[in-house]
């Protein structure tokens, strides 16, 4: 790992390694002050996976279309009791029942069972191991929040590579909303492909404007195309996510790069990966007609194409959700969070917008049209079916990707595009960095209190008289958030003097 890191900048190890440590602490937090199955559909999610590494990969049908049968082992069979809290705010992770430990196999239902396994296949396995149903899936939580974290720390690794580390380390906490780690926690498909997604962006970015030479072109490719092979496999709108971000990064590069890419044996091998990987995508959803079988939402059958297209775009086009709607989406984060995030993320994409040059002022219009008009799309096309399925979580691929793409192009612009003098440039990025970790801190703790005695509780009533609490305490967590948040605003900052290239030639205004 540390010679590929060698391979991007001259201070890999520092930077990625202090990224993913960062990444993964804050993702840790929300591991353990998040309940047992308070994710949305945690439960069928932990035991699709429990089946899918017993070599059950759909299970048996019921009389809901979108519900299966399963076989799991007994404590995991109980995965469906325990969030008795669902939807209930007010009501404490108290109420859970005490949780088993039973190998034994028994039925259980899920409706994630025709979902694509390789995700279930990745997390999965610890409940081979013999532990108690409780270990197990906190142990699921972790490999996800593992890999998820290494995934963006890869990506701000090679955004540091193409310079201004301290623009990177701006932008970069705007797409790194609570959300972000809040699914990272979970047991749930949602988190890698925003990870993925964004590490595709700033790989794509990188080798079709800076296109590295030898081993760092087969480095950065490589880890690409795993992370994008993967993400086209945990969920079926995956795969269209991807192909977006790939047309408008290719689209506008410059001609002679890409013309030059395709040159190279390692271009080649990435298109076949992720072909490959989306055909074999492709036949699970047509196999097994995953589509159309996603259940019944409020507005199947009576709700216009054309109506639910506007709905979605005026009325949930920057849904909550995209930086923190908790639990079974009742649990709000603080109104703090959502305004420190709505600017960062406005802020960054508007810089670029107003400094980076046509072709990729080009492209971040495309970002931001996908951003905006997919989900009302792809919502339309369903609705009259499925009804009002989308959640603001789904979108949160795009919304990372586009701020991924706004830092990159920042990173790449022209020297006197981002220019701020030495001392106001320290105190912007202490001024954020703080508002940053301390939006973490009181996200995570916001939605914690919710858990100890109910979302409206008093907050010294759930301090001192909590009906919950995580293992080892809460406030254990929220240092560690903290500690993990300060390390992902620092990551990219370590890389200051990184030139790997050698002096940065700026391309001709096109």
């Amino acid at each position: 790992m540390r010679r590929f890191l060698r391979s991007l900048t001259r201070r890999p190890a520092a930077v990625g390694v202090t990224a993913w440590i960062g990444l993964f602490l804050l993702s840790l937090a929300w591991v353990f002050a998040t309940p047992l199955s308070a994710s949305p559909d945690e439960a069928s999610h932990i035991i699709k996976a429990a089946a899918v590494v017993r070599g059950e990969l759909t299970g048996e049908p019921t009389d809901d279309p979108s519900v299966r049968t399963v076989q799991v082992p007994a404590g995991i069979a109980e995965a469906q009791n325990w969030h008795c809290f669902a939807f209930k705010p007010n009501v404490s992770a108290a109420c859970a029942p005490t949780y088993g430990d039973g190998q034994g196999l028994q039925p259980a239902v899920t409706s994630a069972a025709l979902y694509n396994p390789v995700f279930y296949a990745i997390v999965g396995w610890p409940t081979l191991l013999p532990i108690s149903a409780e270990a197990a899936v906190y142990v699921m939580r972790l490999v996800n929040a593992a890999l998820t974290s290494a995934f963006l720390a890869v990506a701000m690794v090679i955004l540091t590579r193409l310079g201004r580390p301290r623009v990177v380390a701006l932008a970069g906490l705007a797409a790194l909303t609570p959300m972000v780690f809040f699914l990272n926690a979970s047991v749930n498909p949602n988190a890698i492909e925003v990870s993925a997604g964004a590490l595709s962006v700033a790989a794509l970015f990188s080798v079709t404007r800076r296109p590295p030479s030898g081993r760092n072109l087969w480095a950065i490719l490589a880890v690409a195309a795993s992370a994008a092979a993967i993400m086209v496999n945990v969920r079926s709108i995956a795969a269209l996510w991807l192909a977006l971000f790939i047309a408008i990064v290719l689209a506008t590069a410059p001609r002679g790069h890409v013309l030059g890419l395709l040159k190279r044996w390692p271009t080649w091998l990435y298109v076949v990966a992720v072909a490959v990987a989306t055909a074999g995508a492709g036949a699970w959803i047509l196999g097994t007609n995953t589509l159309s079988n996603m259940g019944v939402f409020p507005g199947a059958g009576t709700v216009t194409p054309l109506r639910g297209f506007i709905t979605m775009l005026f009325d949930r086009s920057f849904d909550p959700g995209l930086v923190g709607i908790f639990g079974w989406l009742d649990t709000s984060g603080p109104n703090y969070a959502f305004a420190l995030w709505s600017f960062l993320g406005f802020a960054v994409v508007i810089a670029a917008a107003v400094v980076v040059r046509r072709r990729e002022f080009t492209a971040l219009v495309g970002f931001i049209a996908v951003f905006l008009l997919a989900p009302p799309v792809i919502q339309a096309a369903s609705v009259m079916n499925s009804g009002y399925i989308w959640q603001g979580r789904y979108t949160l691929v795009a919304l990372v990707a586009l701020v991924f793409f706004a830092a990159a192009a920042l990173a790449t612009s022209s020297p006197g595009s981002v220019q701020l003098a030495a001392a106001p440039q320290r105190r912007l990025l202490i001024i954020v960095g703080a508002l940053f970790v301390f939006g973490h801190a009181t996200t995570l703790l916001v939605a914690t209190r919710r858990y100890m005695l109910g979302a409206e509780a008093n907050w010294i009533d759930a301090i001192v008289h909590p009906q919950w609490m995580p293992p080892v305490g809460t406030a254990i967590w929220i240092v560690v958030a903290t500690i993990g948040a300060a390390a992902v605003f620092c990551a990219p900052l370590l890389g200051l003097r990184a030139q790997v290239d050698g002096p940065e030639r700026v391309p001709a205004r096109s």
